[in-house]
Order: C-alpha cells, then structure tokens, then sequence
C-alpha cells in the first residue's frame, strides 16, 4: 500500500490472521498492533451475539477495546437456532487477540411436526430530523418516545424502522439518534432496529408486511463491476454502492476521526486496497453478513431482504472483507448501507490494469410505493399492479443510464431520455441507449408517467410516479417511486 493508513480497519483488513500473526492455544491468533490491546471475535455464521465477561458488546464480528495487560476473560458468543459457546482466553497487552467460533448446523432445533407457524412481523416507523421527530406519522419527542413505544402490542415480532428526515441533520446528530433508539428497541425487548434510508417527517411505513400482490417481489437491478483503485498517496477513491459515484478523499487517515467524518458527509460506501499483493475492501457504515457458502447465482432477491443475520447485524463504522488465500476468492456479502439499500456484493480479485481491486455488486431493486404502503387502497387493483410494473421498469432504465452518462436525467431531459439522447449531454458519447424498446410508456390510464428529478420532497435521487385513476398529483390514489 502506497499510504500510510492508520485507521483500525486496514489494521484489521490486513493484520489477522496473516505475515505476523502466531497462533495460540485454542485457536487464537494474536497479531501485532501498536499499544491497542483488543479482542476482534467472528463467528460462522456471523451476527451471534458477543459477551466480554459476561458484559454485551454486540453482534458478531465485533472489535472489543479492552485494558491494557495480560488478562484471561471468557468470550461467549451466542445465536438463535444454534446456541451458545463460550471460552476462556488469554488477552496479551498491546495486541489483537483474535478468537473464532464456528456454530455446527446440526445444533439446531429440529422443527417439530405441527408447530405453530412463526408470527406476523410488524414494523413502527421513527423519522428522525435536526429539530423535530415523527413516529407512526405523528410529532413526538424523545421524552415521548419510551412511553409510545411500551405501548406497542406484541414488542417481541415488532420492529422499529428508523429513517432520517431530509435536511442539515449532522453525522453526529444522526449517530447519536441511532443510540438512543437502539437503547429503546434494546429497552422494550423489540425485534430489531431497521435504518430504512431517507423519508420526510410523517413518513408511515406499512404495519405489516404487504402481501406480494400489493408491494411486489423483490428483484435484482443490473450486475455493476468496478475497480476500486489502491490509496496512493494519502488519497483514497471511495464509491458509493447506491448511486454508483466516486469521491476522493485526501489526507486518508491521518486523522481517523476526520476521515471518517469525510466519508459520511461524502455518503460513499466502500473502498480497496492492496496489500503484499493480496486484495480487499473495506465497507463503511454497513450491516453485513459474510459467508462462502452465499451462491451469486443461486440467491434470490427475497432471501437478502429477509436474510435474518443481515437484518440482525448491527451497522459498523469499519468493516473488511478479505482473504489471506487467494485460492479463497472470490469472496461475498450481504450488505446494508447506511441509506438502507440491501445487495449481494463480491471481491473478485486484482485488477489487470494498475494496482486495483475488481468488484460487482447488484442491487435490490427500489420498491414502487403506491396506495397499499401509504395505508390506501386502490381504486384500481389491476392498473395498480401495471403501474407497480411499469414503475419498476422505468427506475430499472434509469439506473443503467445513470451508469454510462453518470447522473440521471434532469426534469427538463425527463423520461424521453431513455429512448432518445438528449441534445444536452456535456458529452453524448456517453450515452449507450436506448434502454428502453420503445418510447415511456403511458400509465393504464394513458397519461404519461411523471418525472423529477431530484426527487419529491427532497427524497432520493429522483422520482418516478402516476397521478392514479383520478389524474390528480399528491392524492391519495398516486402510485410512484420513492
């Protein structure tokens, strides 16, 4: 690596388990680390919960600070459906004391014939911004929120979304509002916590989970491959996993906090880097499941957007994704960004070009919000479902324009641009369309499909929507994307 680095994470994405690690008793490897002394506990599969002499520090896999000296305590881990495990081990000081668990499928409870199916999920939604808050559509407070909360029926299959409201909301303010939420879905014994990305104040998510008629399944957007080039000369070239851009940022890790102060404000996700010739990523800000036994091809949509060790995997400042043996790669993910878009991410290797790190991803694809998930009904249930379609189709366009020109269309470009490339391009070699077969099509009630872009209220990028049976924007019949 062409910089210096001094965040914990690179520490970590190339110090385990490799060129001066040794390993201990019981499977330890303690790795050399300047005067930190730490625990860094993973386990297979991740997301257990971890226990540092009997005090909780979270979910698997999970950097634990601890006093410096040599001193012996018991790490106990712990899964649903699995068990637990716990051993003795002894902590050097100055140094990384790395332990493993690994949980035998065979462990779990077996399913007894005629059990009771698994209750309904249900879902309460906090939005959170600078000066006010909403929760179930309504303003709250945080002195409130505690007694809204006990209030909730069935606590134990409820989960609590969380987004944050457009605006000058800082990474710390944010940061702090997600503690103090996690104390209360920790307090009241709550499912879990769900970041659900960006949505205005008064934001109602549905209560329960919407039947597939209604909200769609889940599909992938287009497979993306990048190169994510190696930090040269204290300046690392970051992308983000939702939008497709790059930024720069300089002076990578001269001063942790800063740096990661810049990548939030940057809102980018994900890195690489190089070291001894082997290749890695590090994730930033992201809940992520890790797990060789993942198929690329073979998961489905559904199954990331319900894989319930994602869900449960808290989200990390840092987290790595790499490999001492590179007959190991190539490496997956289940990722969560912080702007709550879910995906399937894979390390592929070194680039052929210039010092790099080859990766794809896909996406899951945006769900079309319509009358159902804003708790109407239609008027129309079956040009409901074409629009959700249709809807789905055109943001599907979108991204892979926003791909090859970089950015998407502007409202005057509009959804034209897709069939047609627009006389206004900075540079219209760009443009690979079409990326639709024939011009937008009309909505199934034949009125052309609105378009903005940015979005609606300030949510996302852009947005794609029908004004419904009526023709009629902002009532209670629209159908459109966010």
């Amino acid at each position: 690596m062409k910089t210096a680095l001094s965040m914990v994470a690179l520490m970590v994405l190339f110090a385990y388990g490799r060129e001066s690690s040794s390993v201990a008793a019981e499977g330890q490897v303690t790795t050399s680390a300047k005067s930190a002394t730490q625990v860094y506990v993973r386990t297979d599969p991740q997301g257990a919960e971890v226990r540092l002499a009997g005090e909780s520090k979270g979910r698997s896999p999970q950097l634990i600070s601890v006093k410096d000296g040599a001193i012996t305590m018991t790490v106990e881990v712990e899964l649903d459906g699995y068990g637990r495990q716990q051993r003795q081990v002894k902590i050097e000081g100055g140094r990384i004391t790395r332990v493993e668990f690994k949980f035998d499928s065979g462990t779990q409870p077996p399913v007894k014939p005629g059990a009771a199916p698994e209750p309904q999920r249900h879902f309460v939604t906090l939005v959170v911004g600078k000066n006010r808050m909403t929760f179930q559509g309504k303003d709250s407070t945080w002195k409130e929120l505690p007694g809204l909360i006990e209030k909730t029926p069935d606590r134990k299959h409820t989960v609590l979304n969380i987004a944050r409201a457009p605006g000058d909301m800082t990474a710390q303010q944010w940061d702090e509002a997600m503690g103090r939420t996690l104390k209360l879905v920790e307090r009241f014994g709550l499912e879990y916590l769900s970041q659900i990305g960006e949505h205005p104040l008064g934001y109602h998510a549905p209560e329960t989970q919407a039947p597939p008629d209604q909200a769609g399944a889940p599909s992938f957007g287009p497979v993306v491959e990048q190169v994510l080039s190696d930090p040269e000369k204290g300046v690392a070239r970051l992308l983000d996993l939702d939008t497709g851009r790059r930024a720069e940022i300089a002076e990578f890790g001269a001063d942790d906090r800063q740096t990661h102060r810049s990548i939030r404000e940057q809102k980018v996700d994900v890195m690489g880097a190089v070291e001894r010739g082997l290749p890695g990523v590090l994730l930033f800000d992201c809940a992520v499941y890790e797990n060789p036994d993942i198929s690329w091809e073979k998961i489905t949509p559904q199954e990331v957007v319900e894989h319930r060790a994602l869900n449960q995997n808290e989200p990390k400042p840092i987290i790595p994704l790499a490999t001492q043996d590179p007959a190991k790669l190539p490496l997956i993910c289940l990722f969560e960004t912080r702007e709550g878009t879910k995906g399937v991410l894979q390390l592929l290797g070194l680039s052929d070009e210039k010092q790099g790190v080859k990766i794809r991803y896909k996406l899951i694809r945006r769900e079309v919000a319509g009358p159902a998930a804003a708790g109407h009904h239609p008027q129309d249930g079956r040009g409901a479902n074409q629009t959700r379609t249709q809807i789905g189709m055109l943001c599907n366009a979108l991204d892979l324009y926003r791909l090859d020109v970089g950015s998407y269309p502007t409202t005057g470009q509009n959804l034209k641009a897709l069939h047609e490339r627009p006389a206004d391009l900075p540079d219209s070699a760009n443009w690979q369309g079409p990326y639709l077969k024939g011009p937008p099509p009309l909505d199934p009630w034949g009125r052309p499909y609105r378009y903005q872009s940015p979005g609606r209220e300030g949510r996302g990028e852009f947005s794609v929507w029908s004004a419904g049976p009526n023709g009629v924007d902002a009532t209670n019949d629209d159908i459109g994307h966010p």
